[in-house]
C-alpha cells in the first residue's frame, strides 16, 4: 500500500507500460547460443579463436569449461582432453583430422534476479584437409662456392594455399631417376629420414632441406654443366597415439646440381 501510495501521483498507464518493460527484460536469462571462431575454417597448420557466442541477455557466467579431442579417418577418436576455463580458446590445426571443441557454460545464480538457465553444452567441429603440395620459397638458382652446402625452402600448401606454422610430423623424402655425371645412374632412395634430422626437416610450416654438390667428378663436369639430378618425392609423416602411421604426400621436384664456373654452383629444376 505505501508504494501504491507513492506512485499515484503518476499516470496510471505509464506505470503499468514501465513495469511491463521490466517484466520483459526481467523475466529469463538467454543461455550461451554456440561458439563462434575466427576465422571460420581451420586450416592445416593455422590456429583458430573460439569465444561463447553471446546475446545481449546471456545469464551472468559463473564459469566456462573448453575441452578438445581428435577423429582420425578410421573412425578412432582420442579421450577429451580440458584446454582451460577461460572465457576464450584457441585450437591449433596440427594434423588433417577433425577437431571437436566442446564447450560447457555454468550460470551464475543471483539473488533477486531471474532464474539462470541449467548448464549447456555445445560442440563444434572443424575438419581439416591434408597438405598435398610444395611451393619454391628460397635455395633455388642460388650461386654459391663449391665446397659449401646450400638450404632449399619448401612452404608447405593446400592446393595453391599456403598452411600455417603449426603443422605437425616429420619431413621425408625419396630420391628417384638419380643421376651422377661421371659415373652414371645410381639407385633409388628409401622414405628418408626415418628420425628427424637437422639437414632435412618440417618447421614453420616449412621443409628445409641442406643440399651439398658431389665433387667426385668435378673436373669432367663441363662448365656450364650438370653435377647430378634426380626426382625428389615428398611427403609428411606422422603417427596417432596408436602407432598407426599416416602420409600427406605432397608430390614431387625436378633437383638439379649445376656446375656454374669453375668454382660455383646451383641448385635449379
Amino acid at each position: 500500500m505505501i508504494w501504491i501510495y507513492k506512485i499515484s501521483r503518476y499516470d496510471t498507464y505509464t506505470v503499468l507500460f514501465v513495469l511491463l518493460l521490466i517484466s520483459l527484460n526481467l523475466s529469463a536469462f538467454a543461455a550461451v547460443l554456440g561458439i563462434t571462431s575466427t576465422p571460420v575454417e581451420l586450416l592445416l597448420g593455422n590456429s583458430i579463436y573460439c569465444i561463447p557466442n553471446l546475446t545481449g541477455n546471456t545469464s551472468p557466467i559463473s564459469s566456462t569449461i573448453w575441452s578438445q579431442r581428435k577423429i582420425f579417418s578410421n573412425g578412432s577418436a582420442t579421450p577429451w582432453q580440458v584446454l582451460g576455463n577461460e572465457g576464450q580458446v584457441v585450437v591449433y590445426g596440427e594434423v588433417p583430422v577433425t577437431y571437436e571443441l566442446k564447450l560447457v557454460t555454468i550460470y551464475s545464480s543471483i539473488p533477486g534476479m531471474p532464474t539462470p538457465p541449467s548448464p549447456t553444452t555445445h560442440i563444434r567441429a572443424w575438419s581439416v584437409m591434408e597438405a598435398n603440395g610444395v611451393r619454391d620459397e628460397s635455395g633455388f638458382n642460388q650461386e654459391i662456392p663449391i665446397g659449401n652446402s646450400l638450404e632449399l625452402v619448401y612452404w608447405v600448401q593446400r592446393g595453391n594455399q599456403d598452411c600455417g606454422p603449426y603443422i605437425s610430423g616429420m619431413a621425408q623424402e625419396r630420391l628417384t631417376n638419380r643421376f651422377l655425371t661421371g659415373y652414371g645412374q645410381l639407385p633409388s632412395t628409401s622414405w628418408i629420414p626415418q628420425y628427424p634430422s637437422p639437414t632435412f626437416r618440417l618447421g614453420g610450416g616449412r621443409i628445409w632441406d641442406e643440399h651439398s654438390a658431389d665433387t667426385t667428378y668435378w673436373n669432367i663436369v663441363p662448365t656450364p654443366g650438370i653435377i647430378s639430378s634426380a626426382i625428389q618425392e615428398l611427403r609428411i609423416a606422422w603417427d596417432d597415439p596408436w602407432s598407426n602411421h599416416y602420409y600427406q604426400n605432397l608430390g614431387s621436384k625436378q633437383i638439379v646440381h649445376r656446375k656454374v664456373s669453375s668454382t660455383n654452383w646451383q641448385v635449379t629444376h
